[in-house]
């Protein structure tokens, strides 16, 4: 590990597994409690038509995923929310390539979360006239008829925090900070 070449430095990590080095912290963003909120948004107001909605995510493991499924069906148990996987943080033309298959199946409104190709789908879903819910940044413009919120993580403000904490001399050892988003 880098940190053990460098251990006088603090190393900051965002969205990764908790520190093993005593010069590393972790920033989390509570992905099942941002999935849980915009699932149950999105099946309470958005999926009217067909009662259909879909998350395209990178992994099954990604915590948003299993909010998002419970929050959509929290607010609706009739709602149909249909998940995929890419399996590549970077994939952007498989990405595309199952929120066609997604459309095929009926979804009013689709997830795309993955920061590495949730733009390539929201182009393809506003070409479309559907509905997307935006990922981790404010994407409202790219089509405000078309995005209609986004899941912001404010990593700005969790760096100003952890930062504030260095300089305080507060940063705890080998710990994990978790933010709502």
């Amino acid at each position: 590990m880098i940190s053990e070449d460098y251990p006088n430095i603090q190393f900051i990590t965002v969205n990764g597994n908790k520190p093993q080095a005593g010069n590393v912290t972790n920033v989390t963003f509570k992905g099942e409690a941002m999935g849980f909120f915009f699932g149950g948004m999105t099946a309470a107001h958005m999926s009217k038509k067909t009662k259909k909605i879909g998350i395209l995510a990178t992994y099954d493991w990604q915590s948003e995923v299993d909010g998002f499924i419970k929050g959509a069906k929290y607010q609706d148990e009739h709602v149909q929310v249909l998940a995929e996987f890419v399996e590549n943080w970077d994939d952007a033309d498989k990405a595309v390539e199952l929120y066609q298959k997604k459309k095929k199946q009926g979804v009013d409104v689709v997830y795309p979360a993955g920061d590495g190709y949730n733009i390539p789908v929201i182009e393809q879903i506003k070409a479309d006239n559907l509905s997307a819910i935006g990922y981790v940044t404010d994407q409202s413009n790219l089509g405000s008829h078309t995005v209609l919120t986004s899941t912001v993580q404010h990593v700005d403000k969790a760096y100003s925090i952890i930062a504030k904490k260095f300089n305080e001399g507060k940063l705890n050892e080998q710990d994990e900070y978790s933010f709502d988003f």
